[in-house]
Parts: C-alpha cells; structure tokens; sequence
C-alpha cells in the first residue's frame, strides 16, 4: 500500500512538473499562478502547495529539469565527436546541432524565459541546486578544446580552457535562446530561420582555435 502511495504520489508531482512547463512556455512565469497549474493538473490548490511550497520552487524545478535533460543530451551527442579530426567535427557540429535545437527548442525556450524572469533569484538555495545540475555534465566544449586545440594560439589567447569551454557552452545557449523566443520576427527581419546561424556561430569560434 504504502509503495503504491509513493508511485502516485511521484506520478503527480511529475504530472504538475509537466503542466508547469507548458503553462510557463505558455503565459510566461510572470504571468501564471499556482492556481492556473492546479486547474491544468486538476488537483487542488492544497495538494500543489503539498508538493511545491512557492511558483519559484516550482520554476525552478522545472529548470533542473530541463537543465537535466539539455545537459545530458549534449553530452551524449558530442561523444561522437571523441577522436575526430578537425574537419569531421565541424560536420558533426552542422548536423548536431541543429538537430539538438530543433529537438530541445522547449527546453531551451524555456531556459530563456528562466533567466528573463529570475535576473536575480529570490533564494540562495537556486545557485546551489543549479550548480549541482551542471557539475553532473563534464563541458563537451572545455574537452574537446584539451584534446584537439592549438597549443601556441591558446597560449597567446592566456584564457584558461574552462573558461573558453564555458564561454563556448554559453554562447550555445544563448543565441539559441534568442533564436528560438523571437524566431518569426527575426525571421521577418533577416530573410532565413535564425536557427541556422547557431552551428555558425560554433564552427567560427571553434575553428579560431584548433588548426
């Protein structure tokens, strides 16, 4: 009894966990209420409050769970790229990554909205839970610079490799989150699907530093 009491109990929370990422893809975090999950969930606004004490503690659950999700993903699909020469990788990257964009488009949109809404968090405790998300997942970025980039152009650039794996992993994110959240309007303004300037954008920057 008390097994399936379990199961059902995490069956519903993940089912809240769900709804929550569609209504805050939706109507923004700003924009919607525990009470508008709740309706989606159908379940009471005491039974959400049971499983999540705050719309941040639930924003941000559904954060982790993206971030998880996002992480993983990109880890997987870069371990293809082990032991390539330069000219494979980058043809890995312009099948990967767009292919990784268009399959995680919700995901990473809603990593955007994320940032928009929390420029600062309200409780220290995200940093802390953020950060033991992203040290589950090695940068695929910071390892293929060790393995395959130009050791005189890293020298002269004087930036540690974690830092270039990270600004590499940032920009990925970033201008994808641009891309996606205002995808028909620049669309309209460029001429082409600003999806397709992401690969871009990884090929120049890598490229500058492996021969």
């Amino acid at each position: 009894m008390a097994e399936n009491l379990t199961r059902t109990r995490l069956k519903r929370r993940d089912s809240i966990l769900s709804i929550a990422f569609e209504q805050f893809l939706k109507t923004g975090i700003n924009a919607t209420t525990m009470e508008d999950i709740a309706v989606k969930a159908q379940v009471t606004r005491q039974t959400m409050y049971r499983y999540y004490r705050s719309k941040d503690e639930l924003a941000l659950s559904v954060e982790l769970w993206v971030l998880n999700a996002i992480f993983s993903r990109l880890r997987y699909l870069f371990s293809t790229a082990d032991g390539l020469g330069i000219e494979s990788l980058l043809k890995i990257i312009d099948t990967v990554i767009p292919r990784f964009v268009e399959e995680f488009a919700a995901d990473l949109t809603y990593t955007g909205i994320f940032d928009f809404y929390y420029r600062n968090y309200p409780d220290p405790s995200f940093h802390t839970q953020i950060t033991e998300v992203l040290k589950k997942y090695p940068n695929p970025f910071t390892e293929i610079i060790k393995k395959s980039a130009n050791e005189e152009r890293l020298k002269k650039l004087n930036i540690p490799i974690e830092l270039i794996g990270q600004t590499l992993s940032d920009s990925l994110l970033s201008l994808s989150q641009r891309a996606l959240l205002r995808r028909e309007t620049l669309q309209k303004e460029y001429g082409f699907d600003p999806v397709i300037m992401i690969p871009i954008q990884m090929k120049l920057m890598i490229s500058s530093l492996i021969p």
